[in-house]
């Protein structure tokens, strides 16, 4: 625009602001009727980019080679000699290309972190080349920001459901086996852990991986520990039958006590 030298001091900001925004690429056009007119087009560096690297990448070079054939219908070559999938730009692996887009998707201020989901579709929309969903991922899995922020997806969890506390001894009981030891002299290579739920008491059994008895001597223990929770619900309501009658022999001699000493008054008055 030249010198701003001629323009009235109130005019000047004006003019700046105008050369400023025709250095970015911003063209005004003035008219006799005084009207401003202006036109801005925002265009991304990397198409000019991708379109000038897809000669260079052997695999476009063969995928262009069978559109110009007609062997691909997903795929179109332009009039300019663009490949496209679908409408979309194809992108080659040259010159670190590819992690360009995904760092521009990712850290650029106007997405701020997107998501390993939804930078996949807003990529998806535009670009095109193989693997680019496993690109996504991993480029996603090494950024510390996003592995740190995770949202909550889920329904928001209930109350905690206790489990039931057993009453007795092996009413309830805990079963793992520990797997991958040394073989001992008589072959076995496993431990069957048995623990009672209350006491924490345990049995340790020595077991064969190959074992094809397991069952049975599962059915026997299990059977052996019912017996042991059978006889010990058996001690516990003979020792509450044992306390009740106690209490009630307490009761009727306090109501023996009671009535002696009435008797006892009213032959006194």
């Amino acid at each position: 625009m030249g010198s701003l030298a001629h323009i009235a001091p109130a005019r000047r900001l004006l003019a700046k602001d105008i050369q400023s925004l025709e250095d970015t690429g911003i063209r005004f056009s003035v008219r006799n009727s005084e009207a401003l007119l202006a036109c801005a087009q925002a265009k991304s560096s990397f198409v000019e980019r991708i379109k000038a690297t897809q000669y260079e990448d052997e695999r476009l070079c063969k995928y262009r080679d069978k559109v110009l054939d007609g062997k691909s219908k997903d795929m179109t070559v332009e009039s300019d000699g663009v490949l496209r999938m679908c409408e979309r730009l194809c992108v080659a692996y040259v010159d670190g290309l590819r992690h360009a887009i995904l760092k521009e998707a990712h850290n650029t201020k106007y997405i701020i972190h997107p998501g390993s989901t939804k930078m996949y579709h807003d990529l998806k929309q535009f670009y095109w080349w193989e693997g680019r969903k496993k690109d996504v991922a991993n480029f996603i899995s090494s950024c510390l920001t996003c592995q740190q922020v995770k949202a909550k997806h889920q329904r928001p969890a209930g109350l905690l459901q206790q489990t039931e506390i057993p009453e007795w001894k092996w009413e309830g009981i805990t079963m793992d086996f520990v797997t991958g030891l040394p073989r001992t002299l008589r072959g076995y290579d496993s431990v069957w852990v048995i623990v009672d739920r209350l006491t924490k008491l345990a049995h340790f059994l020595p077991v064969k991986t190959t074992y094809g008895g397991v069952r049975v001597r599962s059915k026997l223990l299990l059977k052996e520990t019912k017996q042991k929770a059978s006889k010990q619900r058996k001690k516990r309501k003979e020792k509450e039958q044992r306390k009740k009658e106690g209490n009630e022999k307490r009761r009727r001699k306090k109501w023996v006590q009671r009535i002696g000493a009435i008797s006892i008054t009213v032959e006194e008055s």
